[in-house]
């Protein structure tokens, strides 16, 4: 690090930070499927299929909640985290959400994060947030084209079911949360496991057999301070 005192240029001493070890746990999502044994071949035919059907919208709900709203340990999800910055609107009710709420919460973060980080909200926030108009009489939605992803502000955004609810968000309350998606760390410890179960008390009396699907993964929020910012009510 260099530093200058008068005339003088003074050097001082600075030592890299390397990297850190951190710990991943893993969170284990398991489902089960009951069938009997006559049927076998029959179900071991479309056994992909099954899979997909039974268990992608959990699953799917189940990665969205450990990213964004996980705040139980082992995990603290991005809206959870203790170092991300908070934005409150001026009233304690959605209703006093602006254009200038959303300008505020971009401008928190650094322009070299904020060129990869995008809104993530539920489907009807983004449908309240669509009659909000700038000062100059313009929507600051962007309705999506083939072209081009929808926006809010200038800035991507997703709908996420699992977000809070317009009908849900009162007084302190978080609204949406802006955000680089590359600061959640998503580890698959040993992908899908597939196993059958044949000498339960079911398959012996009745014939049922279970097979069950389990998939081991672990999250992570890094570098949330002045990256991640919650826009919310005010209490």
């Amino acid at each position: 690090m260099l530093s200058f005192t008068g005339s003088r240029l003074t050097v001082k001493g600075s030592k890299p930070k390397g990297a850190e070890r951190v710990e991943l746990k893993a969170y284990t999502l398991a489902g089960y499927i009951p069938w009997y044994d006559e049927f076998e071949e029959d179900v071991f035919v479309d056994l992909g299929a099954m899979f997909i059907d039974e268990f992608i919208e959990a699953y799917g709900q189940e990665f969205d909640r450990q990213c964004l709203l996980a705040d139980n340990d082992p995990y603290t999800g991005a809206m959870a985290v203790t170092d991300s910055t908070n934005v409150t609107i001026q009233g304690a009710n959605i209703n006093a959400l602006t254009w200038k709420d959303f300008r505020d919460a971009v401008y928190k973060v650094p322009a070299e994060e904020r060129k990869d980080c995008c809104w993530f909200l539920n489907e009807t926030v983004l449908n309240h947030v669509a009659n909000i108009e700038d000062s100059e009489g313009r929507p600051i939605w962007r309705r999506p084209t083939e072209a081009m992803p929808g926006k809010l502000d200038l800035y991507p955004y997703h709908e996420v079911s699992i977000m809070p609810q317009l009908a849900d968000i009162g007084a302190d309350k978080p609204i949406a949360v802006f955000m680089n998606p590359k600061r959640i760390q998503h580890g698959n410890r040993r992908g899908i496991e597939i196993k059958k179960f044949d000498g339960t008390t079911e398959s012996m009396e009745y014939g049922e057999l279970f097979l069950r699907f389990r998939k081991r993964d672990g999250f992570l929020v890094t570098r949330p301070k002045g990256n991640i910012v919650v826009l919310k009510t005010k209490q």
